[in-house]
């Protein structure tokens, strides 16, 4: 039973942070620095083949290298907010739309479950580094840094 109860802890934690805003820097900061917003043509150079690496506002880091077919095998150590689920993987979808977004779904794979995670990013670069914000998000909206590595 405490298996089960772990495992639902760590699925709800999974919902939360797919659809959360990470702590990053402010959306209008990086368009007053002048960051360059990615176009679809960029994004989609930039992210077929890219090692993906990014850390979620509660703890967890993610990580995934993008097929040039639009897939890839997701994994996560799990820390997120003292849930202490350990290392989850699963399989996972991305794509760039015609707007210029990065979309991600990615179905993870638990003991007892599956939970389903799906967001799209507008992407920004800035000194080298990349910034990605919820494609709804305002200015005043965090964007999280992406490590984006080929």
């Amino acid at each position: 039973m405490r298996h089960r109860s772990r495992w639902c802890a760590a699925a709800a934690m999974v919902l939360w942070i797919g659809t959360a805003q990470a702590e990053g820097i402010a959306l209008e900061e990086l368009k007053a620095r002048n960051a360059v917003q990615l176009d679809a043509a960029a994004l989609k150079a930039l992210m077929t083949g890219a090692k993906i690496r990014y850390m979620i506002p509660a703890g967890s880091t993610r990580a995934w290298s993008n097929d040039a077919d639009g897939s890839f095998v997701a994994s996560t150590d799990g820390r997120a907010a003292g849930v202490g689920i350990g290392s989850i993987s699963g399989r996972g979808a991305w794509r760039v739309s015609d707007e210029g977004a990065y979309c991600v779904t990615i179905e993870w794979q638990g003991p007892r479950s599956q939970t389903t995670e799906k967001w799209c990013r507008r992407f920004y670069q800035l000194d080298g580094k990349y910034y990605g914000a919820l494609t709804h998000a305002t200015g005043a909206a965090e964007a999280t840094e992406f490590s984006i590595t080929h």
